[in-house]
């Protein structure tokens, strides 16, 4: 009884295992391609405000969320120093990772 017991405890903790670890599986895809659109959506909306900048263009449609646009801001900014990194960024399972950068403009 006590074998039969045993053997039927493993055989349930390998069934439990399994269904965690699928379901662990299925979540991390779930987040990745959540992220990957995310930051797809972002870059695009960066390229935008870029634009716009670079076009000298008051924010459009694109670019509203920038809610304290200065009306009197130069028309062209350029990238003039990118400090190290202020943030480091991982996923829980470790197999990413970001660095975070404050980018300062001067006109």
């Amino acid at each position: 009884v006590v074998v039969q017991f045993e053997n039927s405890w493993r055989r349930e903790r390998a069934i439990l295992r399994q269904e965690v670890q699928q379901t662990v599986e299925q979540e991390h895809r779930i987040l990745t391609e959540s992220m990957r659109g995310e930051w797809s959506r972002f870059l695009v909306e960066m390229r935008h405000v870029w634009q716009e900048l670079m076009d000298g263009n008051k924010p459009q449609n694109s670019v509203e969320s920038l809610r304290d646009y200065p009306p009197t801001t130069p028309t062209i900014f350029v990238p003039s120093t990118v400090q190290k990194p202020i943030l480091k960024v991982k996923t829980f399972d470790g197999s990413a990772n970001w660095d975070a950068y404050i980018v300062q403009f001067e006109d």
